[in-house]
């Protein structure tokens, strides 16, 4: 008897994995790895620290605080079989540029009470120092300072000092190379709203006017109190822009971008006080160069003024002499309107009454990435944050009428009586911490997936921040350039509303 059979032995080789790090490049303040295999088909992945899981998801993203050293990854394909060696990356936080708030070429200074709340501080000269006048600070979470010179005054906290040169790869440097020598000049008068197409040499906006420019090549800009301007392009070739104040009778005067804008500058940007460069905190980079061996020139020269963009002047000084500059503007004591200092200081609403520093309302806000030949701040209370990429804000729009700011307080006292037992079940806030010194995590957590709606105001009921499109089972951070006070945040999710109260303390 003979009896026979055949079968197939099919053998698949183990996968491979690899590791793709994110560009170095990113102004996003974020950096990622990604696994990879050799083989297609669905996959599941495990990263390791420390032979501790750290995910199982195909990206990892890596801050500040997370721990520097090698991460490993191991993949696993549809058959169940597992790569035989995991890949590996040795991250060092102190060589990413994803990790600094403030890079100076030669030096940085800091001045009295300044603040680096998130990201940290570099030098990337052998023969730089980072300089820190008294009472400031670089206390975000995983921060640190690194140059080979650190010099600290007194009442000085700094989490982390690190000797040495910050090597790092800067951003890929973009130029003005734009000529505006034929182009025609272009005002626009006083409290008039218009669009305006074309390029111009130099632009004037009037007091109170309120300007859409939709060209791309401009030679100088120059806003008078009050005014306010939006671009359009992703890409402004532009020598000069100056911004004077906001207006007298209360508010901010704006300057506005379209999402993702470059903004090449050949000679310099001044900025006075009371002033909001991009609110909506769209990802924005100023370029200060062009072709020429001159030294460009960001100049922050007002109290109140907040800017969220990144700006890189490889050539060139960032300073800023508002926040409160000098002891002799305010010592926040009571006074009689004819000895009051607050005329032409940004004050426009001064009661004359005694205030604590917070109150004085002068902080100058900067947020994103800063990197410049020599950065200086002389200002007191300045404010610094890394741009972390969030969803962008929804226009914000200025209440300076008193019975604008009585409407608006009416109505988030009429929110706080509507919210129900439902809303809170269909669409939950938690907030960590609050109070809060530096700023508020929110997590939201909803049975539905339609978009959720943030606005924030404070107890004047003037708004202050504005989210749109954020998702129902999201995490975002606020208020890392609140002052100290109350503020009410609404939700909305469709038909369905929720306000909470936020404590941001000194």
């Amino acid at each position: 008897n003979v009896s026979t059979c055949s079968f197939t032995v099919r053998i698949n080789p183990l996968p491979v994995a690899s590791i793709a790090a994110a560009s170095p490049n990113a102004l996003c303040n974020q950096f990622v790895l990604t696994a990879n295999s050799t083989l297609s088909g669905p996959y599941s992945y495990q990263w390791l620290y420390n032979n501790n899981t750290k995910a199982t998801t195909q990206q990892l993203s890596l801050g500040l605080t997370d721990a520097d050293g090698v991460y490993s990854v191991y993949t696993t394909d549809g058959n169940g079989c597992r790569s035989e060696q995991p890949a590996t990356y040795n991250y060092q936080k102190q060589n990413l540029v994803s990790s600094y708030t403030i890079l100076g070429m030669k030096e940085v200074k800091l001045g009295q009470y300044d603040k680096v709340e998130s990201g940290s501080v570099g030098v990337m000269s052998s023969r730089g120092e980072a300089e820190f006048d008294k009472y400031s600070a670089v206390t975000g979470a995983g921060s640190f300072v690194k140059a080979p010179r650190i010099d600290t005054d007194r009442g000085v906290s700094i989490t982390s000092k690190i000797y040495g040169v910050a090597n790092v790869i800067l951003p890929t440097m973009q130029y003005n190379t734009s000529n505006t020598r034929y182009l025609q000049d272009k005002t626009i008068n006083s409290n008039v709203t218009a669009t305006v197409a074309g390029n111009y040499d130099q632009v004037t906006l009037k007091k109170g006017s309120n300007v859409t420019l939709t060209g791309t090549v401009f030679g100088k800009i120059k806003l008078e109190e009050g005014a306010s301007v939006r671009f359009t392009s992703t890409t402004i070739d532009v020598e000069e822009i100056q911004i004077e104040k906001g207006p007298k009778s209360g508010g901010y005067s704006y300057i506005r971008f379209a999402p993702n804008t470059s903004i090449r500058v050949s000679k310099k940007v001044t900025i006075g006080s009371d002033v909001i460069v991009n609110p909506e905190a769209y990802q924005v980079t100023f370029f200060m160069a062009d072709n020429r061996r001159d030294e460009e020139k960001f100049h922050v020269k007002g109290d109140d003024t907040r800017i969220t963009a990144n700006i890189i002047l490889p050539d060139g000084k960032l300073k800023v002499t508002g926040g409160n500059y000098g002891d002799d503007r305010c010592d926040h004591r009571p006074h009689s309107s004819n000895s009051c200092r607050h005329r032409g200081h940004g004050h426009h609403d001064c009661d004359h009454r005694g205030h604590g520093d917070r109150d004085c309302r002068d902080d100058v806000f900067m947020t994103g990435l800063f990197i410049a030949e020599e950065v200086q701040s002389e200002g007191k209370n300045v404010i610094w944050n890394s741009y972390n990429c969030a969803a962008p804000s929804a226009p914000v729009t200025a209440l300076t009428s008193n019975n604008n700011k009585a409407s608006v307080t009416e109505e988030v006292a009429s929110i706080k009586v509507q919210a129900t037992s439902k809303t809170e079940e269909e669409l939950k806030v938690t907030v960590m911490p609050n109070p809060t010194r530096t700023y508020f995590t929110l997590k939201l957590e909803s049975k539905h997936d339609a978009p959720v709606t943030l606005r924030v105001v404070d107890a004047a009921g003037r708004v202050v921040d504005s989210r749109a499109k954020l998702g129902s089972n999201s995490m975002i951070q606020i208020g890392h350039n609140y002052h100290a006070g109350n503020y009410f945040a609404e939700f909305i999710q469709g038909n369905r509303r929720k306000t909470i109260q936020l404590i941001k303390v000194q």
